[in-house]
């Protein structure tokens, strides 16, 4: 194995409802057992369907979870609406088990979208989309397990709204990278210094390439020094731009506020994959970990084939938009592996500058899921198995 050590990825789960599932792993030197959690609301409340976009986090030795999105009624390939919730579920982790699911309250509106990262004073959110279209706003959860109590604390709101974005910590700053900035897509990059609740945001130096709407993005050690990993992306046809997939990685480094290339994400086959729409958590300080995301060639098409339909509305050209319309339509309605949503899990090292699989899981081929890593745990909440199509499955992960 071309890595630094060899890693068992074992998922163990006091509350299993499903059974262990081997991984189906091309290299064969990995064991990987997958067993589920209870779902939040098991039969019953907006979470019982599965949402995605929701923020996950955890504080005081629970794990938090909160809005999010799906379609509830009618499925989005029927024109179903998309509900947003406000809901925030917590759940203590005592001795590496993890307790009941509660309701401790509501976010200050529904929301998706956003960004979610964990700090000792809480669950910090930024941005994302309300059913009123995309906002500003950024508040820190407090949640007193004591209690069941939960608070909302604002910050300073972001100078435009941003939703579809990545963000991570470091140190003490939080950044926030591409997504869609002002209904556009953007590479654009904000930074929020969390020492303080009155601070500003300020704008830095744009991530190279095209604007990458969900990409995914972690904080590791790279010579001793902390930096921030972003890869993947997406970009829908605006302005004169066509439409784009990214599948390009950079390093940012605060010290020089500069990004540097690093090596392209690759899959066991060698071929460059897209992990927009996944997630990425760090391991051990120097490692980053990604799941998930889109298939860049189905979804390239299917982005491509809206940027035709506009061209074709703004042509008139009825034979071309009922063509288009039809295509897409199918597109909405095929099986949940035509999609081929990523299943390689990936571990970037930046000593060796290099992507290694360590399998390849179904269990992790959704999009817009939301993930935690939490004392060596990894914890992967919700997501789409296909798109419109949610699943309320919760996945533990213990790495070795």
């Amino acid at each position: 194995m071309n890595y630094l050590r060899l890693f068992s990825l074992a998922i163990f789960s006091s509350l299993l409802v499903g059974c262990a599932i081997q991984p189906q792993s091309r290299r064969g030197v990995h064991t990987v057992d997958w067993q589920s959690l209870t779902e939040v609301s098991p039969g019953n409340g907006n979470f019982a369907k599965g949402v995605s976009a929701c923020f996950a986090g955890y504080q005081n030795g629970s794990l938090i979870i909160a809005g999010g999105c799906n379609f509830p009624d009618v499925p989005a390939a029927e024109g179903g609406k998309k509900i947003f919730y406000d809901d925030i579920y917590a759940a203590h982790v005592q001795n590496d088990t993890v307790q009941k699911w509660e309701r401790i309250g509501n976010l200050p509106a529904p929301l998706a979208y956003g960004v979610s990262v964990s700090t000792p004073k809480g669950l910090v959110c930024v941005g994302g989309i309300t059913p009123d279209g995309p906002t500003t706003m950024t508040y820190r959860l407090e949640y007193n397990s004591a209690s069941g109590n939960v608070s909302v604390h604002k910050l300073t709101p972001l100078p435009n709204t941003v939703d579809n974005m990545t963000g991570a910590l470091v140190g003490n700053t939080l950044y926030i990278v591409g997504g869609n900035v002002d209904k556009k897509p953007s590479s654009r990059m904000f930074a929020l210094n969390l020492n303080s609740d009155t601070a500003s945001w300020h704008e830095l130096t744009p991530v190279p390439g095209n604007p990458r709407v969900q990409p995914v993005c972690a904080t590791i050690r790279k010579n001793g020094k902390p930096c921030l990993i972003v890869t993947g992306g997406f970009a829908g046809a605006f302005a004169n731009e066509d439409a784009s997939l990214s599948t390009d990685a950079y390093c940012f480094e605060p010290e020089t506020c500069s990004w540097v290339k690093i090596a392209t994400p690759v899959g066991t086959d060698g071929k460059p994959l897209s992990l927009g729409g996944g997630v990425a958590v760090t391991l051990d300080d120097s490692l980053m970990l990604c799941m998930g995301g889109v298939n860049k060639d189905i979804f390239l098409k299917a982005l491509q084939r809206e940027q035709a339909l506009k061209k074709a509305v703004a042509e008139n050209n009825q034979k071309r938009i009922d063509e288009l319309r039809e295509d897409a339509k199918k597109y909405m309605k095929q099986p949940v592996d035509w999609y081929k949503f990523n299943k390689e899990v990936l571990i970037y090292s930046p000593v060796k500058d290099s992507w290694t699989s360590v399998g390849s899981f179904k269990q992790t081929a959704r999009a817009g899921a939301a993930v935690v890593s939490m004392n060596k745990v990894v914890y992967l909440f919700f997501g789409e198995l296909k798109p419109g199509i949610r699943t309320p499955q919760i996945w533990k992960g213990k790495v070795d």
